[in-house]
C-alpha cells in the first residue's frame, strides 16, 4: 500500500472511531475511486457500518457516512450548483477541465468537490454544503467566460452520462479481456492498466488481471472512462464469447 493510501486508511478509520465513540453519524469529504477502494478494503475492520453517496446515482466521487446504527437515515451534506455563462453569445467552449480548474483556483481543495456534469459550456457540480456559499459568492469566471452560480435541486437528465450499448467479442470474461475489448487495447496493454492500479470494479481497485467481474459490474478505467458489463449473450462459431456492455459517454 502506497503512502497516500495509508494516510487515507488512517483518516477513514479515525472517522469511523469518532462515529462509534460519540454515537453519531460522521461524514468524510468526497472520496475518489482510489479512496473508495481503501474504504471497501477496511469495511470488515471498522467499528461501525457506512453508506456512500455522491449526490446522484451516476456519481463516481462519493462521501462516506459512518453510522453507529445501521438503520440510520442519512442526509448527506451535499448540494448541487449550476454554473452557466452570463451570455452564451460571448461564452467559450468550456470543458470539464476548465470548470474544475476554476473551482480549484478559488483556493479550495479537490475533496470538497464531487462530480461535474458538463454540456454546452454549462455545468452542474456537487459540492459540500459548507463550501457552496463561498463558491456562489466568489466564482465569477471560468477561463475567460463570465459565469453565474446558483443552487439547484438536481442535475437535468440531458447532462447525465448516457450509457451506450455495445456488443463485443472476447476470449473470456477476465478483466483484462473485457477492458481490452471495450477500449480496443491489446491484452498486454489492458493488463498493464490493471497492474498500474488504474482499473476499478464497483469502486474497488482490482490488480488481478484474471479477475472475472460479475454481470452488472461497473468498471472504471482511469484515462479511458467506464462501462457496465451487462451480460454474456452467446458464443461465436470460433468459440469466442459474445457480450453486451454499456459504455458511458457524454
Amino acid at each position: 500500500m502506497d503512502h497516500d493510501a495509508q494516510l487515507m486508511q488512517a483518516r477513514l478509520s479515525e472517522l469511523a472511531q469518532i462515529a462509534s465513540k460519540q454515537d453519531r453519524t460522521v461524514f468524510s469529504r468526497f472520496l475518489s475511486l482510489a479512496d473508495l477502494s481503501v474504504l471497501m478494503s477496511l469495511s470488515a475492520r471498522l467499528p461501525v457500518g457506512f453508506k456512500t453517496w455522491g449526490g446522484h446515482a451516476d456519481c463516481e466521487r462519493k462521501m462516506a457516512a459512518f453510522l453507529p446504527y445501521p438503520d440510520t437515515e442519512v442526509l448527506f451534506p451535499i448540494v448541487c450548483l449550476h454554473i452557466r455563462p452570463r451570455s452564451m453569445h460571448f461564452a467559450q467552449d468550456l470543458s470539464h477541465r476548465d470548470f474544475l480548474g476554476s473551482l480549484i483556483g478559488l483556493g479550495i481543495t479537490r475533496d470538497v468537490i464531487g462530480d461535474l456534469f458538463v454540456k454546452n459550456s454549462a455545468a452542474f457540480v456537487f459540492v459540500t454544503d459548507e463550501i457552496a456559499p463561498f463558491i456562489c459568492r466568489e466564482l465569477s469566471k471560468v477561463s475567460r467566460t463570465d459565469v453565474d452560480v446558483s443552487l439547484c435541486e438536481e442535475v437535468p437528465d440531458s447532462f447525465l452520462p448516457r450509457p451506450v450499448p455495445v456488443r463485443i467479442n472476447l476470449a473470456s470474461c477476465r478483466l483484462d479481456a473485457l477492458v481490452g475489448a471495450v477500449y480496443h487495447l491489446s491484452r498486454g496493454n489492458a493488463s498493464a492498466l490493471i497492474t498500474q492500479k488504474r482499473v476499478f470494479v464497483n469502486a474497488r481497485c482490482i490488480e488481478n488481471t484474471s479477475y472475472a467481474p460479475k454481470e452488472g459490474a461497473v468498471i472504471s478505467v482511469r484515462g479511458y472512462g467506464r462501462f457496465r458489463f451487462d451480460s454474456v449473450t452467446g458464443e461465436t462459431k470460433k468459440g469466442r464469447l459474445q457480450a453486451l456492455v454499456s459504455v458511458y459517454g457524454a
